[in-house]
């Protein structure tokens, strides 16, 4: 009887905490899909039925006429927005409430997550962006570009050595090899080459540091969703010998540059540059929390910050932890779109190949930045296949949404709230972009790009919180692409998984088994 009583008492308790949990949204009078198990909205990911972006758009397509709804993250209540004008005043208007990511640092079991600038709150976040900023100018993108373009050449080297007609290769793989190397110099200042010595340290520890499938992608969800589980276990996010290589190797770096009053035209430099307060804000930044908002409300200016050798460590590894994975994911679908859309491919070798000849060789950062059709490309590449699926916020005190249409009610979002910006399911929304599976650069011309609505295109996340490394991140894209595309043809093989089918494993857009695509060498003029 009693072994009977423990067994009823238990699943008693269990139902109640399920149904007070998942009744969180039905009582704020939120419109959400009430999940089943405690996996909350994602069930169907953890037993891998279905990618994390197809599930958001699930829901983001079920709820087509609300402004907003509501999902689970496990147990945590996550409030989706998908209205243009409450996206503009969580991102912009009310940026003050919704300031912060949402934050689940530990700085005990992660000591350099809790310090990146992303995991950064508050006026650490606001001082943090303030002087980097002016380290992700133009002027000191030209001053990086001829580091990038050593790298692809490097790159598109390695290939051309091969001497075949062609040659058959993951694109995850190499576009993860070559944007590697670019960090490594660009961030770390270290050479590398990951196509030659594909096993170098650099490489192995983060791919390891920074791979988040399978399970991985669980903890990650769990990360956000249960951090005082998280805590409880003594699980972090990145494991501590990876973050023991990075952390030695830029620590010795930033001791051989003071001692030796080494410089070279990197981040690191960058960094040790606005330590000193030494670092100009020279021209326009996009990026910059000092500009003018909508709503005419500047963000505070720079202020002073004493950058110890763990905070250069901390967004050194995050600037890696950037562009290690969605950097080569963006290549990856991009050669994608051009191995299947053949004419679009052509028409951007047209472009390269002029462009080449104008500068008799001698590629430049101007040249790059004022590629046309190469711009539309990535555009449209990002669009369709962004690299973050979603951005988050966090509610920094109470805000009220008051109702506008009919059959919404005022809903109060408590202090602490988790907002989600689904960026891949905006994307692909046919009101804003008619056709969104076809892959149509066009729509980024200077004819069309003023007829998509202002906050719907977002690849690089929106507002003052947007990503801080998007215009290195670009530039990478662009030299890469132009040195490859110059002297390659990427064309289909019998292996590649065509059509594109996203992968359960992954929490970002990937290819479920891969991408293998073909390097035909062109006939060189």
């Amino acid at each position: 009887m009693i072994l009977i009583f423990l067994v009823f008492t238990s699943c008693f308790l269990a139902y109640w905490h399920y149904a007070r949990t998942y009744s969180f949204w039905d009582k704020k009078g939120v419109d959400n899909i009430k999940p089943y198990t405690f996996a909350g909205s994602f069930s169907s990911n953890v037993v891998l039925q279905k990618s994390v972006p197809e599930i958001v758009q699930e829901h983001y397509n079920k709820y087509k006429n609300n402004r907003y709804f509501g999902m689970y993250q496990f147990t945590l209540p996550t409030f989706v927005v998908k209205d243009m004008e409450l996206l503009k005043l969580i991102s912009v208007k009310d940026f003050d409430t919704f300031i912060d990511h949402a934050n689940s640092a530990n700085e005990e079991l992660d000591p350099l997550w809790s310090k990146n600038i992303l995991a950064l709150v508050g006026d650490k976040w606001r001082n943090m962006r303030a002087t980097l900023s002016p380290a992700f100018t133009g002027s000191k993108m030209r001053l990086m570009f001829n580091l990038i373009n050593d790298e692809s050449l490097q790159f598109v080297n390695y290939f051309r050595e091969q001497n075949k007609p062609i040659v058959e290769r993951d694109m995850k793989d190499i576009f993860s090899r070559v944007t590697n190397d670019v960090l490594a110099s660009c961030a770390f200042g270290v050479k590398v080459d990951s196509m030659k010595d594909p096993e170098n340290d650099f490489f192995i520890n983060g791919r390891k540091a920074f791979d988040f499938s399978g399970f991985q992608q669980l903890i990650f969800f769990m990360y956000s969703a249960t951090p005082r589980l998280m805590k409880f276990f003594g699980i972090r996010l990145f494991a501590e010998r990876t973050s023991a290589f990075l952390r030695n190797l830029i620590i010795e770096a930033i001791k051989f540059r003071e001692k030796e009053n080494y410089v070279r035209p990197d981040m690191i430099h960058l960094m040790l540059e606005a330590r000193k307060g030494t670092l100009s804000q020279d021209d326009t930044d996009q990026n910059s929390v000092s500009s003018t908002t909508e709503n005419g409300h500047s963000e505070p200016k720079r202020r002073h910050v004493d950058m110890t050798d763990e905070d250069i460590v901390a967004q050194a590894m995050i600037f890696h932890f950037g562009g290690f994975d969605t950097t080569s994911s963006s290549m990856v679908c991009l050669a994608y779109e051009l191995a299947v859309n053949p004419e679009i491919q052509n028409k951007l070798y047209q472009e390269v190949q002029e462009n080449w000849l104008e500068c008799s060789g001698e590629v430049n950062y101007e040249m790059i930045m004022k590629l046309e059709y190469m711009n539309m490309c990535i555009s449209e590449a990002l669009r369709k296949w962004p690299p973050l699926i979603l951005a988050d916020r966090q509610t920094a005190k109470e805000y009220k949404i008051p109702p506008q249409r009919k059959g919404e009610t005022e809903v109060t979002l408590s202090k602490g709230t988790i907002i989600w910006i689904p960026i891949y399911a905006i994307h692909r929304d046919p009101e804003f972009f008619p056709d969104p599976l076809k892959f149509d650069p066009e729509r980024f011309s200077e004819e069309n790009k003023h007829k998509i609505p202002t906050f719907a295109y977002m690849p690089f996340s929106i507002g003052p919180r947007n990503c801080i490394a998007q215009r290195f991140a670009l530039m990478t894209i662009k030299t890469i692409m132009f040195h490859l595309l110059r002297e390659f043809e990427i064309v289909p093989v019998a292996s590649s998984n065509i059509p594109f089918k996203l992968s359960t494993k992954h929490v970002n857009v990937a290819c479920e088994g891969g991408l293998t695509l073909g390097l035909k060498r062109r006939q060189m003029e």
